[in-house]
């Protein structure tokens, strides 16, 4: 049975990327992790992380052949995930994450995502952004964002990881076409945009505020 081992701190960065790209309840199911209650990652000193999840991805990516590890076959906590990212030179915090509001959002709109599992929004660039309930208390109206897309493109083209507009929300509504049972963590909701600029010459990646999705 494969355990955690991590020399490689590129390993690392890359699976905060794709939790960066699928958005954290996708990465966590997708590799079938549960959320952080204790140990969290810390990037750039506000950007919070499930420790146990990305040290397991980032097994996969520095081991490609055996694979990110399942949660069942390694322990988190102090003596092993910690101490595995503490020695590649990461913070890891002990603790709930402080809640903060944003200053500004970055909208994630990719052409397409991993496997194709999540192009189902139903985005109109400029006009309308869709996104699940876990972002509900932070999509609010009058919030300026700018709008990002990854580095994967449709007809299996990658590219570069870049902002590419930027604008204000504007109202806010559930989903209407939901039935009115959707249980809440299931529900969609939109935002109207407004004052929509594409940017001339889209921006290469640099430090980024609170993404949605």
């Amino acid at each position: 049975m494969p355990s955690l081992n991590l020399t490689k701190p590129q390993a690392v960065l890359q699976a905060v990327t794709e939790f960066n790209e699928l958005g954290r309840d996708a990465f966590l199911a997708k590799y079938g992790f549960g959320k952080a209650r204790e140990y969290f990652l810390l990037i750039n000193g506000q950007q919070y992380y499930d420790s146990k999840a990305i040290a397991g991805v980032a097994h996969g990516y520095e081991h490609p052949k055996s694979g990110p590890l399942h949660p069942s076959v390694f322990s988190g906590g102090e003596q092993t995930v910690r101490r595995a990212l503490q020695s590649l030179g990461f913070t890891v915090v002990k603790g709930v994450p402080p809640p903060r509001d944003p200053d500004a959002l970055v909208l994630v709109e990719n052409e397409i995502t991993v496997g194709g599992e999540y192009d189902f929004w139903a985005d109109d660039t400029g006009a309308r952004y869709q996104y699940p309930n876990q972002y509900r208390n932070l999509v609010r109206p009058g919030l300026p964002f700018v709008y990002y897309r990854g580095i994967r493109r449709s007809g299996g083209k990658r590219g570069t990881a870049e902002y590419f507009g930027t604008g204000f929300v504007g109202k806010v509504w559930l989903d209407p076409e939901q039935s009115a049972d959707t249980p809440a963590r299931k529900r969609h909701w939109y935002c109207a945009i407004e004052n929509y600029v594409s940017f001339p010459v889209p921006v290469p990646r640099a430090c980024l505020t609170r993404r949605v999705r």
